[in-house]
This record gives structure tokens, sequence and C-alpha cells, in this order.
């Protein structure tokens, strides 16, 4: 579920074991667990600075990351080759057969909405 805590724990009402010698089902509890990584590949932080850089709602400054004259964001780590490769392959988009394009899904989310 986003925006859910570590060490939280949900319930989910009659949704675990049958009762032995009652009608009905237990509940089941879910307990949440995140464990950050503590070292990632090049390939791995050169997404997370590519994920960094097309994030738009991030209010103050991301390690790594910079604002051009322009107001746009810009890596500035090491890893600049394989952050280029990963922007480049984002914007090719290419598009799977079936798939709504970009276009449907905005008009989409607008009709839902309203």
């Amino acid at each position: 579920m986003p925006c859910t805590s570590s060490h939280t724990t949900i319930r989910l009402s009659r949704k675990g074991m049958k009762r032995v010698s009652q009608h009905g089902y237990g509940d089941h509890y879910v307990h949440i667990k995140i464990q950050v990584p503590k070292s990632l590949s090049s390939k791995q932080k050169a997404l997370m600075y590519a994920y960094a850089e097309l994030e738009e709602d991030t209010p103050g400054q991301i390690h790594g990351v910079s604002l051009d004259r322009d107001g746009k964001k810009v890596s500035i780590s090491e890893p600049l080759d394989m952050v280029d490769a990963v922007k480049e392959a984002l914007k090719e988009k290419k598009s799977i057969e079936g798939a709504p394009t970009e276009e449907e899904v905005v008009e989409e989310s607008k009709r839902s909405k309203a």
C-alpha cells in the first residue's frame, strides 16, 4: 500500500484461517517490514538518479541532483552515461501492442475525476 511505514500492522477482517468450532473465518494480520538496501550497484544508482530527475513533486534538495539554468533537474553524479541511457530509453517510449497511448490515459483520468 502506498504511504505505508515500516513496522505497520494491517488487519484483514475475515480473511484468515477458518475457525475450528465456529462459523466463518478469523482475521489475517499483515506485518509490514521495509528494508532499505545499504549499497547499490552502478546501474541501480543510475536508475535512482534518473528517477530523481524525473520526479517533479519533490520539495527540497536531492543529493546528486541539481537545477540547471532553465530550472530543470540534472544529475551531477558519476554514472552520467548510465543516466543518459536510462533517459533515452524513457524518451523512446516504445509502445506495446494493445496498450493505451499517453493521450488515452490522460483523457481517461480526466473522465474519472469528473
